[in-house]
């Protein structure tokens, strides 16, 4: 073996224990809580990320559980950053969301992000609702955030961005009407376009199946009171007879609140104490 064979053998033999040292001892709780605070100055919600490895594919961690005030946490499991020739614009990501949901997100380097999620089980996002009633279904989403306008780093408001999402087989059950529960309401499709910034501009979110309709309006949100979040929506709903037939006697009652079983309404107050007003008369 020539010396410049040995050379070459010793450098690579020096750079694989470097590289070998600085896993073993890279300061991977340290890193997760530096990133756990941008991601949650980001979203403005508190969320705990944890340790991250550092590994020959890239760096990866377990879970990390934003924790929504209100509902049940947000876990994103199996996060993975891939060594990429992306890391020079942009930090790529990839994560398991539930069973079979995936996601890819990217966070920009000027503070701007952008997320690609697939099949993610509505069961397992924290959507609001009373504790009782349960969600099943699937969802697609694309999201594009940031950057912070100058000026405002101070400020504790909603990155400006977009959302589209589309949700499919959609099932909620345990609804409950005067002490009664409700047949299960299936939508085949709820299909949502919303802006966010300082006012969430929510475009549309139009939902076919027993019930049809759209929903669309603003939220001012409060990050730091959610329930407090103002509300200014309109609200156009539809229940088909196919529907309405299965409730049996409590049909008379839903009749006299929704005659025809249609209402248009408008939704204001707070998010945590909504008030309900009928825009459109029988």
């Amino acid at each position: 073996m020539t010396r410049f064979q040995l050379t070459i053998l010793a450098c690579l033999a020096f750079v694989l224990l470097f590289v070998a040292g600085l896993a073993t001892h890279f300061p991977g709780a340290a890193v997760a809580r530096y990133v756990g605070r941008q991601v949650e100055r980001g979203l403005g919600i508190p969320v705990q990320l944890s340790p991250i490895r550092l590994a020959w594919s890239g760096m990866a961690a377990d879970r990390l559980e934003v924790r929504v005030p209100g509902s049940v946490p947000l876990i994103v499991q199996d996060m993975r950053l891939p060594w990429s020739w992306r890391w020079v614009l942009e930090a790529p990501l990839e994560a398991r969301f539930g069973k079979e949901g995936r996601i890819e997100a990217a966070w920009g380097w000027g503070g701007e992000a952008s997320l690609s999620a697939s099949r993610v089980p509505l069961q397992d996002i924290p959507l609001g609702l009373p504790a009782d009633v349960k969600v099943q279904g699937r969802v697609d989403v694309t999201a594009r955030v940031g950057p912070q306008a100058p000026g405002r780093a101070s400020v504790r408001e909603m990155l400006p961005g977009r959302i589209e999402l589309k949700a499919e087989g959609v099932e909620i059950r345990e609804l409950h009407l005067a002490g009664t529960a409700l047949p299960p309401l299936r939508l085949e499709t709820v299909e949502g376009r919303i802006g966010l910034g300082r006012v969430v501009q929510l475009e549309s979110l139009v939902f076919r199946g027993d019930a049809q309709g759209n929903l669309s309006g603003t939220i001012t949100p409060n990050l730091d009171r959610p329930g407090d979040s103002r509300l200014n929506l309109n609200l156009t709903l539809l229940l088909q007879p196919t529907w309405l037939n299965q409730l049996g006697d409590l049909r008379t009652v839903a009749e006299g609140l929704l005659p025809g079983g249609r209402l248009d309404s408008a939704i204001e107050g707070s998010l945590a104490a909504p008030t309900l007003t009928r825009t459109k008369r029988p």
